[in-house]
């Protein structure tokens, strides 16, 4: 290898680097920026818990016994998270979310829905 392309190299390796910094702080800043707010109306589908060294939590709902529409929320708190886990599978619920530019990793991996409070529906 001649000078020149080591050193074309060495740039593309620096710029590969630098875009990959710049997608890394956008992504942690877009994840404090809070698009939306709401409330859903729903029965609780699923709940899950992942990661060992991170956990994260998330919940899925249906709007209707014949819908076929999922939709999914994270959740943040693990007390929220225990408080939905222990409401019955056939009861409705009102989710109140923000939802948020982006998530991290460590936030949430399914949805950009962060549950904030759940009462029991009507």
């Amino acid at each position: 290898m001649d000078e020149d392309t080591v050193c074309l190299l060495g740039a593309s390796v620096l710029t590969v680097t630098f875009l990959a910094c710049i997608i890394t702080i956008f992504q942690f800043a877009a994840s404090f920026i809070t698009v939306g707010k709401g409330q859903y109306v729903g029965t609780i589908i699923d709940t899950q818990q992942n990661g060992i060294i991170i956990p994260t939590y998330g919940v899925e709902l249906k709007t209707g016994e014949n819908s076929s529409q999922l939709d999914s929320f994270c959740v943040l708190d693990k007390r929220l998270f225990e408080k939905i886990s222990s409401i019955p599978r056939n009861k409705r619920v009102l989710v109140s979310y923000k939802k948020k530019l982006s998530t991290t990793v460590w936030q949430c991996d399914t949805s950009n829905r962060i549950a904030t409070a759940v009462s029991l529906g009507d």
